[in-house]
């Protein structure tokens, strides 16, 4: 709502000397005199560029009224550039103007909530930077000056408070793409007055426009200076909850909101009635399987989610004793929780993932919500938001980046590790970037795509397979961190007898979950065996060489580290040549 006259005199501090990006200054009509030239400069160049934005996103608009009169005329301009500007700057706002054609192409989302996880940094976790928390927030108040724009005839207004968590790429081609949860305030003034907390999940683009170039005349260079706009900004309406915030918009002036009948009751309908299907495949690892149902029944259990599990466990004559403990934990379990379905399938023959979840699939009809997992897994209450979020029949499947473990006797040795598993740090664990085994679908969507390769047993290949099915398909593949998804160490056997490439792929992920980089540094040039294990008689000039590289490691990027091994023991050899 705007205001007639902003004061904002201090007399210590004059006027509007501190920082503009205000939700004061933009509504205001008249603002209180500044008397200092520099700083009225300094503003009018403030409301210059906000008025330039403005006329770019207008500018947008109509690009995107031409590109549709295009389509419905099915006509095609005849100059090159207009064509051009029409195809690229004109497609309506969308998250899915690039479709990925190999599963390297597919872009994956880094996860917001109060710290930035992303799969792009060797740190898992870190503060938001001071680029991305501006981004934030000139979104967020673009998004809340949209709603607010005819607060006053409608009687309410929506104060911004907070987000709960969201996610963003960026698309060279196209821009910035968010999808932010939002928790806001609803301020009924007109008739019965209320206040009520409003969940928004909200789509929102930031779409690049054309590439300006201008000449400076002052300067000598042969060489145009580029300028690149600021982004002009679209928010997407949800397809999803249409039908409801029309209604809440034309019978409560809502707009495209939702209120909450209490303030901790933040999930749609859609996410309390959906029931997740999770299916098990398992063989023998009672221990594990232990901490598993122990997860599960905090989560799932205790809390009366609406949630399914079907264990699909083979057999093992030389794991009997492991098999009738799975089994009497299950039918203790049901016992305990008579109204949750808890399902145990025996499989016969040797271990194949992609036997099991086939199996397990096909325990539930074509619209049921399926989540695959692995009893090294635990999860968070809130992975099941998430699932049931970022999942769509027909038209998405959700295939997060899990946080792995590494082993805990070497990172651990020298320093206490937290007790919570979900405690993420560099030292501590990776973002298993190469990992589809979980994965969440719809039964109709995974038959679609012809569900999995029965014929691979073993370790591994089942979910590079499923995935690389899943981005040959139209269906939107929704890759992102979940800090929520955690998996936990475990030791790693990789039989010789696997296919080749089961075999590779096995070793890789046994030497990833070993420990960090610095961590396998510091292990070499510690000791002796491994650092000279290929040369004789020069004690000396190992020792002081080993002293010098662990003080220079320190000083090296960590993307670095391993090559910096290499180029020491090079030195190494140089240093003994000339001995010679």
């Amino acid at each position: 709502m705007q205001r007639l006259f902003y004061q904002n005199y201090r007399e210590d501090n004059w006027s509007f000397m501190g920082k503009l990006k205000t939700k004061d200054i933009h509504q205001a009509i008249t603002l209180h005199a500044i008397k200092q030239p520099p700083y009225m400069y300094r503003l009018h160049n403030y409301l210059q560029g906000h008025k330039t934005s403005d006329l770019r996103h207008k500018l947008l608009l109509l690009r995107r009224e031409i590109h549709s009169m295009n389509v419905l005329v099915e006509t095609e301009m005849e100059s090159g550039s207009v064509k051009r500007m029409s195809n690229r700057y004109g497609i309506p706002p969308s998250l899915h103007k690039f479709v990925p054609e190999s599963r390297d192409e597919v872009q994956p989302w880094e996860f917001l909530s109060r710290s930035l996880y992303s799969h792009n940094s060797l740190n898992p976790k870190r503060a938001l930077h001071g680029s991305l928390k501006e981004g934030l927030e000139d979104i967020l108040m673009q998004v809340m000056q949209m709603i607010n724009k005819n607060a006053r005839q409608r009687g309410r207004t929506i104060d911004f408070k907070e987000i709960l968590y969201g996610y963003r790429r960026v698309n060279p081609l196209h821009g910035a793409d968010y999808i932010l949860d939002l928790l806001l305030m609803y301020r009924k003034h007109k008739g019965r007055k209320m206040t009520v907390p409003v969940r928004r999940h909200a789509y929102l683009q930031q779409t690049f426009t054309d590439v300006e170039f201008t000449e400076d005349e002052n300067h000598q260079s042969e060489q145009p200076k580029i300028t690149l706009p600021t982004n002009a900004f679209t928010a997407l309406p949800s397809k999803t909850m249409t039908n409801i915030f029309d209604f809440l918009k034309q019978k409560l002036g809502l707009g495209y909101f939702q209120i909450t009948g209490k303030k901790s009751q933040y999930q749609s309908e859609k996410s309390k009635q959906e029931i997740i299907h999770t299916i098990l495949p398992l063989a023998g690892r009672f221990e594990t399987f232990k901490q598993f149902i122990k997860n599960f029944e905090k989560v799932c259990l205790m809390t009366n989610e609406e949630v399914k599990l079907a264990v699909i466990l083979f057999k093992s004559e030389s794991e009997s004793e492991s098999t009738n403990n799975i089994e009497n934990l299950l039918v203790n379990l049901r016992i305990k929780y008579p109204k949750h379905e808890l399902q145990l399938v025996n499989a016969t023959g040797s271990f194949s993932r992609a036997i099991a979840l086939d199996v397990g699939a096909a325990l539930y009809g074509p619209s049921a919500l399926l989540f695959f997992v692995d009893v090294d897994m635990i999860f968070h209450q809130d992975v099941l938001h998430r699932i049931r979020q970022n999942t769509h029949l027909g038209q998405q499947v959700y295939y997060p980046i899990v946080y792995s473990q590494y082993d805990p006797a070497v990172v651990c040795a020298n320093r206490t590790c937290p007790e919570s598993a979900f405690v993420v740090t560099e030292s501590r664990g990776y973002w298993r970037q190469f990992g589809y085994g979980i994965v969440s679908m719809y039964n109709a969507d995974l038959r679609k795509v012809g569900g999995f390769d029965t014929s691979i047993h073993g370790w591994g290949k089942e979910d590079v397979d499923l995935y690389n099915k899943f981005v040959a398909s139209n269906l939107t593949i929704f890759r992102s961190v979940d800090p929520g998804l955690v998996h936990i160490f475990h030791s790693i056997h990789c039989d010789p007898q696997l296919e080749s490439s089961q075999y590779q792929m096995c070793l890789g992920s046994m030497g990833s979950s070993y420990a960090p980089v610095e961590t396998l540094a510091h292990i070499v040039f510690n000791n002796e065996n491994i650092l000279h294990r290929n040369e004789n008689n020069t004690s000396s000039v190992h020792s002081n060489n080993s002293i010098e590289h662990i003080e220079d490691l320190e000083f090296i990027p960590k993307n670095r580290a391993k090559r910096s091994i290499g180029k020491n023991k090079n030195k190494i050899s140089k240093v003994k040549r000339k001995k010679k």
